[in-house]
């Protein structure tokens, strides 16, 4: 594993501890919530990568990370792999072009009725369309490997 993992993880870590830090030190802010989010949002996944560089770098481990390395390595450039991945994201991508286009359909409605929409409803719509993208191409790709 490269060093390279280890100091993106401190660096998650860091800026992680300097907006939580800012966050609770601030007055009262209307970005204190979303700060005190992003700060949690960066600690963990660096902790995760400053472990995981810990773990694999061991002497005991390094046999089984380069298997590891070596299957991904396959699996990433194996023909099917790499056709089932390019299916799903085609499939994805026109799914979002239908999504968007009813969107704007349907806003331009609201907004010819006068109908207004928060900024919060249409963050959690937007939220939720970003997981669904990702729901699709999982459950199309799975079900195209299945298939082959």
């Amino acid at each position: 594993m490269s060093k390279n993992n280890l100091r993106v993880g401190i660096i998650y870590v860091f800026l992680g501890c300097i907006l939580a830090i800012y966050s609770i030190s601030q007055a009262e802010s209307k970005l204190n919530a979303l700060l005190f989010g992003f700060a949690f949002a960066l600690i963990p996944p660096g902790l995760m990568m400053i472990v995981k560089f810990f773990y694999w770098t061991r002497p005991k481990n390094t046999l089984r990370y380069q298997e590891k390395i070596s299957q991904g390595k396959i699996m990433l450039h194996d023909e099917l792999q790499v056709k089932l991945r390019d299916k799903s994201g085609c499939i994805t991508f026109l799914f979002g072009l239908l999504i968007s286009s009813i969107s704007i359909v349907m806003f331009s409605i609201l907004n010819a009725l006068d109908i207004l929409i928060s900024n919060r409803l249409f963050i959690i719509y937007l939220g939720v369309y970003f997981i669904l993208q990702i729901l699709i191409y999982l459950i199309t790709y799975y079900k195209l490997s299945k298939r082959y």
